[in-house]
């Protein structure tokens, strides 16, 4: 497996791991936090899709305004719907430019960035609904 296909593989599994997370949350749900200060989880995904639209600029060699992206449908659906189609553009992004600053920025901005969001949602996920099975985030996987 070259670093390319691993640093796909990883934006992959996070994208997977995102929607599974989430999966069964209405629109309602979404805006559950775990602390005052913390994002909800709709932000938390608008967030994740802000990531993407900022490499995507970065690997076309233009620098993304941070905090300036609105996700265009900020309802479930529509939240986990552009997660998917920029998810699909940096993958493409990832598979025509496997330079090392590209697939820097692809793990920055996407692969590390899922994880660590993937958590803070099963967190929040498990304080509002104890039947949440933190586990299911795994369901999919090429094992």
């Amino acid at each position: 497996m070259t670093a390319q296909e691993l640093i796909q593989y990883q934006i992959q599994t996070g994208h997977r791991q995102v929607r599974n997370s989430v999966k069964g949350l209405d629109d309602a749900a979404l805006q559950n936090k775990l602390t005052l200060g913390s994002m909800s989880i709709a932000s938390m995904l608008e967030h994740l899709c802000e990531c993407r639209v900022a490499f995507i600029a970065e690997s076309s060699g233009e620098k993304h305004n941070w905090g300036n992206y609105s996700a265009p449908d900020s309802s479930a659906a529509g939240l986990l719907g552009e997660l998917s189609r920029l998810t699909e553009h940096v993958i493409g992004l990832v598979q025509a430019d496997p330079s090392d600053e590209n697939m820097h920025h692809a793990t920055d901005f996407v692969a590390l960035h899922d994880a660590y969001h993937v958590g803070q949602i099963c967190a929040c996920r498990m304080t509002f609904d104890p039947e949440f099975d933190p586990y299911s985030i795994y369901q999919g996987e090429d094992s």
